[in-house]
């Protein structure tokens, strides 16, 4: 007899169930989401969200009401790991007993992440849906997560792709020519840089980034760019090497320095180190 196995979904909760805006009303969207999984019985929930690091699997089940009986457990806390780690090591350690534990030979299918911090997953991790965490689920999450559930898959990432020539405005130097990607759906944007100057670089993310699109990534309050909670997701690729972008410490006084802050990638499957 055929079954139809679990899929799951790996859940964040602020950001996603409710905003970040300190006058949020708490989960405020699980009653949608609810109503969104009633047609769908083999979905059910893991909680990936840090509220897990601080309460008990009951006081999750709580707070998701009326999905309390979907949720399976929460994933596990890996010291320095990306999020996307703890989930697929999850996956590993939950596949077989998930198929062993359901008489009827259940095993687990397809999946999906849904959550407001990219930076926490691999560049095109084809399985993230992430949210706007000003909003959390918002019209465009909802039809997302929609699509997922009739055809276990999530839309195609179209990118936006352009060009900027970029050009300092108190010196003789060359402008700096970057191409951009924008992937609204996982909420990354891909710079190419090959002649790499932080001071444009970094008068790209302030001036140009809003106006295409891509908002939160900016701090005016200590006058720097870095992945906050409303971040995209920023990978930068130089000759050879990809690198996410960590931050730009911009000039606090005249001449001062500029300070880059690269983390190297890690090859994406396929491809040489």
């Amino acid at each position: 007899m055929n079954v139809t196995p679990h899929r799951l979904i790996f859940l964040d909760f602020d950001g996603v169930l409710h905003s970040v805006r300190s006058n949020a009303r708490l989960f405020e969207h699980v009653a949608r989401l609810a109503e969104m999984l009633a047609p769908y019985p083999a979905v059910r929930i893991v909680v990936s969200s840090s509220w897990r690091n601080a309460h008990e699997e009951d006081a999750l089940q709580g707070f998701l009401r009326p999905l309390a009986e979907r949720m399976l457990g929460v994933t596990p806390k890996l010291a320095g790991a990306l999020r996307q780690d703890e989930i697929e090591a999850w996956l590993q350690d939950n596949t077989e007993r998930y198929a062993a534990f359901d008489p009827a030979g259940v095993e687990v299918g397809d999946w999906v992440a849904i959550d407001d911090m990219p930076r926490l997953f691999n560049p095109g991790c084809p399985w993230l849906l992430a949210t706007d965490p000003l909003t959390g689920m918002d019209q465009k999450a909802w039809a997302y997560l929609q699509a997922w559930l009739e055809t276990g898959r999530l839309p195609a990432e179209v990118a936006t792709e352009g060009e900027l020539n970029l050009k300092h405005s108190f010196s003789a130097v060359a402008d700096l020519s970057v191409n951009y990607r924008i992937y609204p759906r996982s909420k990354r944007l891909q710079l190419f840089a090959p002649h790499l100057d932080t001071h444009l670089l970094d008068d790209m993310l302030f001036r140009n980034a809003a106006a295409l699109g891509v908002t939160g990534l900016w701090q005016d309050d200590d006058q720097r760019f870095m992945p906050n909670r409303s971040d995209w997701l920023v990978t930068l690729e130089l000759p050879g090497v990809r690198f996410r972008l960590e931050a730009i410490q911009l000039a606090q006084a005249v001449g001062r320095q500029r300070t880059l802050v690269l983390q190297p990638l890690r090859p994406q499957e396929g491809e040489s180190s």
